[in-house]
């Protein structure tokens, strides 16, 4: 069959730039560690550097400034490939922002505070090279699901802590978290694992010993200074003036990461006089990270917030 077919250029194509090094750290053995993050955006074709908005000869500035939306991936803090969950925010990429994915330390491999470090300096990292990506380093949103709706909550606290000297004259807080059930109350959840081990139970059915635990394996250090831990990196406990517009989303039938956690802490949001740039949606029925919080009626609603507060 021969055909004529008329097509309308309504979008450009997806272009991803990939396993781009951000930061260079340790393990927790000494050994070092190249940080990687991957880019993708509608720029169209990669020979068309007007297409893709970027700066040429004749004209320095970008033509295009993207918002840009940093997604963490989950995983308690296990570690994944940076790219592992893209599939869950492409969406984004087709309404007009700069996707960034990044690679964090895992458990094994860094103990809190490695993880927020790492987020923190990927987002200098992203503003020191805005003008090469065509980045908008006025808009940028963090967004993770479970483990890494924690790092989302962490950066969103704004607070100028955890930070190193990597591309240390750039700042990086940002403008909008996204946090999908995450894990905002460590302090709680430790505690009642470390109950549940005195008693001698399995931790949640799962595990033997606090240590065997995603927080425990991420918090590490001693015994005695565990809780204080916990505490220390649970954004809820750690709220900020600086915090910046926060959207929770969580199912009321999570069997790992209690709803009640995401309630308490909008509540707090809300206490401390904001309100009107918390929103959160509870989705009856769904799990951790069910298919429910990736339908297209759940990512519009977060495109509008984000489009509302960036």
């Amino acid at each position: 069959m021969h055909r004529v077919l008329e097509v309308e250029n309504k979008e450009n194509a997806l272009t991803t730039f990939d396993n781009i090094v951000f930061s260079h750290v340790r393990d927790l053995d000494g050994n070092p560690m190249e940080l990687k993050l991957s880019i993708t955006a509608a720029m169209g074709n990669t020979e068309m550097r007007t297409a893709m908005g970027w700066a040429t000869d004749e004209n320095p500035e970008p033509a295009v400034r993207r918002p840009v939306l940093v997604w963490i991936n989950g995983g308690g803090w296990r570690g994944v490939d940076k790219n592992n969950q893209i599939g869950e925010v492409i969406w984004f990429a087709r309404h007009g922002f700069a996707v960034v994915c990044i690679y964090y330390r895992s458990s094994a491999e860094g103990h809190m505070p490695a993880q927020i470090e790492d987020c923190k300096t990927a987002i200098r990292f992203l503003r020191a090279h805005a003008d090469r990506y065509s980045l908008d380093p006025d808009r940028i949103a963090v967004m993770g699901r479970s483990a890494g709706g924690h790092l989302a909550l962490s950066l969103a606290l704004n607070d100028d802590l955890y930070e190193t000297d990597e591309w240390a004259e750039y700042s990086s807080r940002v403008q909008a978290g996204i946090d999908m059930f995450g894990v905002c109350d460590m302090y709680t959840m430790a505690k009642l694992h470390l109950e549940e081990e005195k008693a001698g139970k399995k931790l949640s059915n799962r595990w033997d010993t606090i240590w065997d635990t995603h927080e425990g394996a991420v918090l590490g250090g001693a015994r005695k200074d565990f809780l204080e831990r916990a505490y220390q990196y649970s954004p809820s406990f750690n709220l900020t003036e600086t915090m910046c517009p926060v959207m929770i989303l969580h199912g009321d039938a999570d069997p790992i990461v209690d709803l009640s956690y995401s309630e308490e802490l909008y509540n707090k949001l809300c206490v401390n006089g904001r309100e009107e740039s918390t929103e959160m949606i509870v989705i009856p029925g769904a799990g951790h990270g069910s298919p429910e919080f990736f339908q297209d009626v759940i990512k519009e609603q977060i495109l509008a917030y984000l489009e509302k507060w960036l």
